[in-house]
């Protein structure tokens, strides 16, 4: 089996980061300290890259993580692209880019920028998100953060645009998820 397994250092003090006693898919898992709010706690992510296992002392949803701002003016996002390995090394697809609910989780700002050509992401996973268009200003934003992917993991911008064979344009491959305005938390209409 082919698997790329890292092993993270703070860039800041370059302490090692990874936990030899809370393993995750059999190996020292990468432990990191998360706060939120109030909600605080250590997070364990798996040192397989590709590989979605975590352990968590706290309740945090994924956009909760970024949750200020519009990502075209500097806010926060996360790029989705469900994506692994196979045991040969090739990139290969998972099932759906994301099998779970609650993916945006009443988040108030920030954006997901799901890779999601085959639109498998229903409303319902959404959860205080909605689909909007991927304009050529996300391409912009995003696009610097998947050529870096390109440098470190040997995935291509064009493998990432490429489905069923053939390369699509960006907003054919990926889907935005935007934070909708909640009437009842921002003081209008009950």
């Amino acid at each position: 089996m082919h698997e790329l397994i890292v092993k993270v250092k703070c860039p800041y003090c370059r302490q090692s980061l990874m936990d030899e006693e809370r393993l995750i898919d059999d190996l020292p898992s990468v432990k990191v300290y998360i706060q939120f709010n109030d909600k605080k706690g250590l997070l364990y992510l798996s040192s397989i890259y590709g590989s979605y296992n975590i352990f968590s002392e706290t309740y945090i949803y994924l956009a909760e993580s970024f949750m200020a701002g519009d990502p075209l003016e500097g806010g926060g996002f996360v790029i989705l692209n469900g994506l692994k390995f196979n045991t040969k090394g090739e990139i290969i697809e998972l099932d759906t880019p994301y099998p779970g609910g609650n993916l945006f989780s009443l988040a108030s700002g920030g954006a997901i920028y799901i890779r999601d050509p085959h639109l498998k992401v229903e409303t319902g996973q959404l959860n205080g998100g909605r689909f909007a268009e991927v304009t050529e200003r996300d391409w912009e934003v995003i696009l610097p953060y998947l050529e870096e992917n390109e440098k470190l993991f040997d995935i291509s911008v064009e493998r990432l645009l490429s489905v069923d064979g053939k390369i699509l344009s960006y907003n054919k491959v990926y889907r935005k998820v935007e934070a909708v305005e909640l009437k009842i938390l921002s003081g209008t209409h009950y």
